[in-house]
């Protein structure tokens, strides 16, 4: 008790400013290791919502390729796709979900609404066990960029891909996923089987290494906003507080 009756007002001050900086540093590390770029998130239990949105796609042979498999393989067909039901379907504690459309600048084809991605974008951010998202329409690559800053893993297009590419390299995507691959291998493994000059439309984002280059440029700063707060106090407690 004398000690602490002994402090002055300084000294209490630069305790507050270490203690927060610790209890934030504290915080921080905790979140971050969810963001680590070559960490494993992926969930034990695959369940993929495949939403055909566009017409005269055929997915028969995804369904039958993934029938023996241990995946959870949910699809809303061209003639029940709303907003509303898609919303109802992601609300089942989705991880993958796959939208299979035609793209139209910066929008795609939701059964007959043309649908801005900036929408899908701020509906996805909102379900955290969604892990990663395949946009399977031509030039989906301008809406990657979107769907990345709130998810892990987004797959999309560039340029003009046919339905069929599509529809063989999601089959094999969840061939490789139901193998326990990760989805950057699974990833790649499907593009192997496509048709050579569709192989480099297929890109694939890690939102992840983004947040945590984010997150880590910002504890930067911090950081040192901190340590000039902490030298100030310092000279300040050394010209006055004797």
């Amino acid at each position: 008790m004398l000690f602490i009756q002994n402090l002055t007002t300084v000294d209490l001050f630069l305790i507050a400013i270490i203690g927060a900086f610790a209890a934030y540093n504290f915080y921080l590390t905790q979140h971050l290791q969810k963001l680590l770029p070559y960490s494993s998130r992926q969930a034990s239990k695959i369940k993929v919502l495949s939403v055909v949105a566009g017409e005269n796609i055929d997915t028969s042979s995804i369904e039958k390729a993934l029938y023996t498999t241990d995946i959870d393989y949910n699809l809303l067909p061209y003639t029940e796709v709303s907003q509303e039901s898609l919303l109802a379907e992601l609300d089942k504690d989705v991880t993958v979900f796959e939208l299979s459309s035609h793209g139209l600048n910066g929008s795609f084809r939701l059964g007959n609404a043309t649908i801005p991605a900036t929408w899908l974008a701020s509906v996805l951010s909102q379900y955290n066990t969604l892990e990663c998202v395949l946009l399977l329409y031509c030039n989906s690559y301008q809406d990657v960029e979107l769907i990345a800053s709130t998810k892990a893993f987004t797959i999309g297009l560039v340029g003009e891909v046919e339905d069929t590419s599509c529809i063989t390299f999601a089959r094999h995507f969840y061939f490789f996923l139901n193998k326990q691959f990760q989805y950057k291998e699974a990833f790649e493994r499907a593009r192997l089987h496509l048709p050579i000059n569709d192989f480099s439309k297929f890109i694939f984002k890690d939102g992840r290494v983004d947040s945590w280059n984010q997150r880590k440029l910002n504890y930067t700063l911090i950081n040192t906003i901190v340590e000039h707060v902490l030298l100030m106090v310092k000279i300040f407690h050394q010209w006055f507080g004797k």
